[in-house]
């Protein structure tokens, strides 16, 4: 996406608009929107403005699969030469979650400095395909130039339609994940077992990948959460036997209901690979009273009821 006209948000030390000080200019005012600075040039007796608009909360069609469901709105702006506001348009969209599942958005220049190229993609269906990894993501994209006239109105004309597949990242390889390649994910332990350290991650603050991840693991036992919205951290793995168990903490931010939340499970596999069954030794959520520095302690004692499961009798 050309974004060079909106400005670099990252770097300003205020990026956003103050809407009380210049609502006047604004095309709209509400207290689910945020304007971010941007740029703007005069060409004769019109001035154009580029800024960003940042929705917060849009309801459409794909509301019922996002909690956040917030969108940033590419506008273009026309003023007389007075600062009159004299219209605005929308040249694209991006976002629909943090990742812009829903709606991207791709502007180029052209040859004309009042004229321009953007390609506008919407998620197909009624947005049910946001739930799925192992699938492509549809979109139509529609291909619109935007021109300002003399007079500083905005004229939109749409130039093509095509279908585009993206697969979210990560995807490529989904489908080839082995049983050993899922093991390696995670740090063997050997006796003696040392409790509530079977949780520690084998890599601190790096999650499991998806999809792949769920090639092994049953998307229907996750808790409470939407599989592109969990959080799986990889612990440690104790073999025996018949079986593996694998532990595994659960997190979420965006949970499909209720309160964020950490789930602390046992997930058991025989040798081959085939899920058996999970045990969730702990569950924590945003809703609770809860003291961090007891966690280990908890989980010290609640390992106890599942030592059974990999402990042989001497």
């Amino acid at each position: 996406m050309e974004l060079s006209c909106y400005g670099d948000i990252k770097a300003a030390n205020n990026p956003y608009v103050d809407k009380e000080i210049y609502k006047n200019f604004l095309p709209v005012v509400a207290d689910s929107i945020m304007w971010l600075k941007g740029s703007c040039f005069r060409h004769g007796d019109i001035i154009v403005a580029m800024l960003r608009k940042w929705d917060m909360n849009v309801y459409d069609k794909y509301k019922h699969y996002i909690m956040e469901n917030d969108v940033c709105n590419f506008m273009l702006i026309t003023y007389s030469a007075k600062g009159e506001l004299i219209d605005s348009k929308v040249l694209g969209k991006y976002g629909g979650n943090d990742v812009g599942n829903t709606y991207y958005t791709n502007i180029t220049p052209t040859g004309d400095p009042l004229t321009f190229r953007v390609e506008q993609a919407t998620l197909d269906g009624d947005g049910s395909m946001l739930v799925q990894y192992r699938e492509d993501l549809v979109y139509t994209v529609v291909t619109h130039e935007y021109t300002i006239g003399k007079d500083g109105k905005i004229t939109d004309k749409v130039t093509g339609t095509k279908k585009e597949h993206r697969r979210p990242k990560g995807t490529e390889n989904s489908g080839n994940t082995s049983f050993a390649q899922f093991k390696s994910y995670f740090a063997k332990c050997t006796a003696p077992y040392n409790n509530d350290s079977l949780f520690e991650m084998k890599v601190p603050g790096e999650f499991l990948s998806k999809p792949e991840c769920f090639d092994i693991i049953p998307d229907t036992i996750l808790s409470n959460v939407m599989p592109r919205d969990a959080d799986l951290a990889a612990c440690r793995y104790i073999e025996t036997e018949e079986n593996c168990f694998f532990f595994m903490v659960e997190g979420c931010m965006i949970p499909i209901k209720g309160y964020p939340y950490t789930d602390y499970k046992i997930l058991e596999f025989d040798k081959k690979g085939r899920f058996k069954k999970q045990y969730i030794v702990a569950h924590f959520s945003d809703d609770m009273d809860i003291n961090y520095e007891k966690i280990p302690t908890v989980l010290s004692q609640n390992l106890k009821e599942y030592e059974h499961l990999w402990k042989t009798p001497n």
